[in-house]
């Protein structure tokens, strides 16, 4: 029973250092410099077309699902709880059913990805880990592109 109350306080702990790190102390306060540039926003739009691509099967994706993923520009929603983090969400409206790359916490360095499709509001598909193969996150990405 202790050792359960241990792992709980050190859950605690760990959630509450991350929920700190990327929230600012007044949402009002969240300014021009803490948001997402359209550069930024377009990376992140790449990065998920790459690892999509990637694992086309594991998300049982049909070659036109894929070729609207591509060429189509996703409706993006941003919520901002801090410096560049909070929640963004990407959905493509694919031809029986809609496509969401959901990414929580620090944007630059975080590498994990949800991925929800939805077919008639029922969840068809849900992973809560989707990455690139390589484990590169947006951060290193980002500067890889600009070096080029």
């Amino acid at each position: 029973m202790r050792i359960n109350w241990i792992v709980m306080a050190m859950a605690m702990a760990v959630l509450t250092a991350a929920g700190v790190s990327c929230r600012s102390s007044n949402p009002d306060e969240i300014t021009a410099a803490d948001k997402l540039t359209q550069e930024e926003i377009g990376l992140m739009i790449a990065h998920v077309r790459l690892f999509v691509q990637d694992e086309a099967k594991k998300f049982k994706l049909k070659p036109e699902d894929i070729v609207t993923i591509r060429s189509e520009q996703p409706k993006v929603r941003v919520f901002y709880a801090g410096h560049k983090c909070g929640r963004l969400s990407l959905g493509w409206e694919l031809k029986d059913r809609r496509f969401f790359a959901i990414l929580e916490g620090d944007f630059m360095e975080c590498k994990a990805w949800r991925i929800m499709i939805n077919k008639n509001d029922n969840v068809v598909y849900y992973n809560r880990n989707s990455k690139r193969p390589d484990g590169v996150s947006i951060k290193d990405e980002f500067e890889e592109l600009r070096n080029k």
